[in-house]
């Protein structure tokens, strides 16, 4: 006779337990650190929920959405906020409904033969290796990325790069080689905004910074001088490193003809692969274009997009397929972050970190240490709050300030900043890592080990490079 013991399986491992116990104690001890003239207690309270939060997603001790919405009563109840609405506030913030807008693309490329052409396209052209599906893929993405914003580029790449990794069998083959397509895409996309000023919104205000509070102006080509080289070695390093670290499974010859069998699709475009690709090339023409029109805007341009999609007579999908690519893990995560974002600043904390970098007169009459150091103490911050356009925001003015008491060029403070906040991917809470994560692939310690290395290069580049565009007098 033989009986089924069944062991059940204990709510929390030993890594999940760890996160909740930092949780618990940065929450409990936000209380016992005094409030002072600098730092009030909402910014105190603020920085400790920032830390329980972290916590809890590094260890997987909750669901990733779960966490997003256990933060929205702490907010409240811990006094980060007033009143329940500001709690809420990331939930109306227009790049929440990108994120929701976004899924439409994802289900129209699955629900449409699109992306099988694209992904025939991509290894015909570029090679039939894994590694040079992944370089033409970041490639890609990051000039597109050069010329509009890095968010609708990623959100579009990522379903291409899921396509091709779904190509392994589960295990440690698909695990390595999604490491290095969802970690590389986003990087791919952020370093593209360095190239042109077009490349992010971030980048304007900069230039509008020197020009105001240094007199220097600096053109499009200019521009282009410092950040091309950057952003294209930056680029180039993350797709070699990655593909060195991770060692992308490859396709035999045999499992490569299997694949392209598998994704035959006619050669006669449907109707519904070509509202597709209308659809969507229309919206890219419109993104694109919302670089100089200011009339247009990201998100509703892509909330247009989808109800294009969806609409009865003209779409190329019913709305439960759309729902059915909808991921709220993302959604609720994103816009509790998107609250606890705004409150950093609401609340002092990112001016009182921005004050204490200023008051450490960070720099050297050598403007290669300067930048280094810079560049050094950008990523540290960014990798307790990857809140890039803020830091760049509050700090630009007084490190412009410091580099002319010191006799440097202004350019060689407020650029590493912005090419640092513009790579805010050490940790997947910024929207566009954040987006990647959510594939499920990797935990946040993978993502840690694997751009850290990628930083410091960008910070020993910028550190050699911009100095010495400096000296060729283009501004």
């Amino acid at each position: 006779m033989s009986t089924n013991v069944q062991v059940k399986k204990p709510l929390f491992n030993r890594t999940q337990i760890i996160g909740l116990v930092i949780a618990v104690i940065a929450l409990v001890g936000m209380y016992l650190v005094p409030a002072s003239e600098a730092l009030g207690r909402p910014g105190i309270n603020t920085l400790g929920v920032l830390v329980a939060i972290i916590a809890m997603l590094i260890c997987r001790t909750l669901p990733m959405g779960v966490i997003g919405i256990l933060a929205i009563p702490i907010f409240y109840f811990t006094g980060m906020v007033e009143k329940p609405a500001e709690a809420l506030a990331g939930f109306s913030n227009p790049t929440t409904f990108f994120i929701l807008a976004s899924f439409g693309i994802t289900a129209a490329l699955v629900n449409t033969p699109v992306a099988k052409r694209m992904m025939r396209w991509v290894i015909h052209t570029f090679g039939r290796t894994t590694s040079g599906v992944l370089l033409a893929i970041m490639l890609t993405a990051g000039i597109v990325s050069s010329i509009m914003s890095n968010l609708p580029v990623v959100a579009a790449f990522l379903p291409l790069a899921d396509q091709f990794v779904k190509l392994f069998p589960e295990g440690e083959k698909r695990t390595r080689t999604a490491c290095a397509f969802f970690i590389g895409v986003p990087i791919a996309g952020m370093a593209g905004g360095m190239i042109t000023p077009a490349g992010a919104a971030i980048n304007v205000m900069v230039m509008d910074r020197l020009q105001s509070a240094a007199n220097i102006d600096i053109s499009f080509l200019a521009w282009m001088i410092i950040g091309a080289p950057l952003g294209i070695l930056t680029i180039l390093f993350g797709w070699f490193f990655l593909k060195t670290i991770y060692k992308p499974a490859q396709l035999t010859e045999e499992e490569i003809s299997d694949y392209l069998e598998s994704l035959a699709v006619d050669k006669k475009w449907s109707v519904s692969e070509k509202k597709v690709l209308l659809i969507c090339g229309l919206m890219f023409a419109l993104w694109i274009a919302s670089t100089w029109v200011s009339y247009l805007n990201t998100t509703i341009v892509a909330l247009c997009g989808l109800f294009l999609f969806v609409c009865p007579g003209i779409g190329v999908m019913d709305f439960p397929a759309y729902l059915k690519e909808c991921n709220w893990n993302l959604v609720f995560l994103f816009g509790s972050m998107t609250t606890m974002s705004g409150r950093l600043t609401a609340n002092g904390v990112v001016k009182f970190l921005a004050e204490g970098v200023a008051g450490l007169q960070l720099g050297d009459i050598n403007p290669m240490v300067m930048v280094f150091g810079i560049t050094i103490v950008t990523w540290l911050l960014l990798l307790l709050m990857p809140i890039g356009n803020s830091l760049t925001n509050n700090l630009s003015v007084p490190l412009i300030a410091i580099a002319l008491g010191l006799g440097v060029d202004p350019v060689c403070a407020v650029i590493p900043l912005l090419y640092c906040g513009l790579c805010a991917f050490m940790i997947p809470l910024d929207i566009l890592p954040l987006m990647a994560y959510n594939y499920g692939y990797y935990t946040v310690g993978t993502q840690v080990k694997s751009t850290v290395p990628i930083c410091l290069f960008i910070s020993i580049l910028t550190a050699i490079w911009v100095p010495l565009t400096c000296t060729f007098g283009l501004w």
